[in-house]
Protein backbone atom coordinates (compact mmCIF):
# COMPACT_ATOMS: atom_id res chain seq x y z
CA UNK A 1 0.00 0.00 0.00
CA UNK A 2 1.23 3.69 -1.37
CA UNK A 3 1.49 6.61 1.30
CA UNK A 4 -0.93 7.86 -0.90
CA UNK A 5 -3.58 5.01 -0.28
CA UNK A 6 -3.00 5.28 3.27
CA UNK A 7 -3.80 8.97 3.71
CA UNK A 8 -7.30 8.76 1.73
CA UNK A 9 -8.23 5.81 3.85
CA UNK A 10 -7.37 7.32 7.13
CA UNK A 11 -9.18 10.40 5.79
CA UNK A 12 -11.72 8.13 4.90
CA UNK A 13 -12.06 6.81 8.35
CA UNK A 14 -11.82 9.90 10.53
CA UNK A 15 -15.14 11.72 8.03
CA UNK A 16 -16.65 7.85 9.08
CA UNK A 17 -15.90 8.72 12.64
CA UNK A 18 -17.10 12.20 12.74
CA UNK A 19 -20.23 11.12 11.09
CA UNK A 20 -20.79 8.43 13.77
CA UNK A 21 -20.41 11.02 16.57
CA UNK A 22 -22.66 13.62 15.00
CA UNK A 23 -24.95 11.10 14.67
CA UNK A 24 -24.72 9.63 18.05
CA UNK A 25 -25.46 12.99 19.61
CA UNK A 26 -27.93 13.44 17.63
CA UNK A 27 -29.98 10.67 18.68
CA UNK A 28 -28.76 11.15 22.57
CA UNK A 29 -29.93 14.67 21.81
CA UNK A 30 -32.61 14.11 19.73
CA UNK A 31 -36.02 15.28 22.92
CA UNK A 32 -33.86 18.53 23.25
CA UNK A 33 -33.25 18.64 19.73
CA UNK A 34 -36.95 17.97 18.55
CA UNK A 35 -38.40 20.58 21.02
CA UNK A 36 -35.43 23.45 19.64
CA UNK A 37 -37.09 22.93 16.25
CA UNK A 38 -40.85 22.81 17.35
CA UNK A 39 -40.11 26.30 18.62
CA UNK A 40 -38.17 27.78 15.91
CA UNK A 41 -38.82 30.18 12.97
CA UNK A 42 -38.82 28.18 9.91
CA UNK A 43 -37.74 31.77 8.22
CA UNK A 44 -34.71 32.24 10.15
CA UNK A 45 -33.71 28.25 10.04
CA UNK A 46 -33.52 28.78 6.01
CA UNK A 47 -31.68 32.00 6.47
CA UNK A 48 -29.18 30.21 8.50
CA UNK A 49 -28.66 27.13 6.18
CA UNK A 50 -28.05 29.68 3.53
CA UNK A 51 -25.95 31.42 5.27
CA UNK A 52 -24.21 28.12 6.74
CA UNK A 53 -23.79 27.26 2.52
CA UNK A 54 -22.67 30.67 1.34
CA UNK A 55 -19.64 30.56 4.00
CA UNK A 56 -18.60 26.81 3.21
CA UNK A 57 -18.65 27.69 -0.64
CA UNK A 58 -16.49 30.64 0.11
CA UNK A 59 -14.09 28.52 2.28
CA UNK A 60 -13.33 26.68 -0.86
CA UNK A 61 -13.18 29.03 -3.07
CA UNK A 62 -10.30 30.65 -0.56
CA UNK A 63 -8.82 26.85 -0.25
CA UNK A 64 -8.48 27.09 -3.99
CA UNK A 65 -7.22 30.29 -4.31
CA UNK A 66 -4.44 29.49 -1.74
CA UNK A 67 -3.59 26.31 -3.54
CA UNK A 68 -3.58 28.31 -6.47
CA UNK A 69 -1.38 30.80 -5.45
CA UNK A 70 1.37 27.90 -3.53
CA UNK A 71 1.46 26.54 -7.22
CA UNK A 72 -0.81 24.02 -7.57
CA UNK A 73 -1.86 22.44 -10.62
CA UNK A 74 -4.44 21.73 -12.69
CA UNK A 75 -8.01 21.58 -10.65
CA UNK A 76 -7.95 19.86 -7.79
CA UNK A 77 -11.81 20.27 -7.35
CA UNK A 78 -12.07 18.16 -10.69
CA UNK A 79 -9.36 15.44 -9.80
CA UNK A 80 -11.45 15.13 -6.35
CA UNK A 81 -14.80 14.70 -7.71
CA UNK A 82 -13.19 12.21 -10.02
CA UNK A 83 -13.17 14.06 -13.26
CA UNK A 84 -9.92 13.49 -14.77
Amino acid sequence: MNRSRLVNLIGIAIGVAGIAFVTRRIIRDRDAIADAMASADLGWLVVGGVAGGIAMALIGVNWLLILRHAGAAGRPARRAAGAV
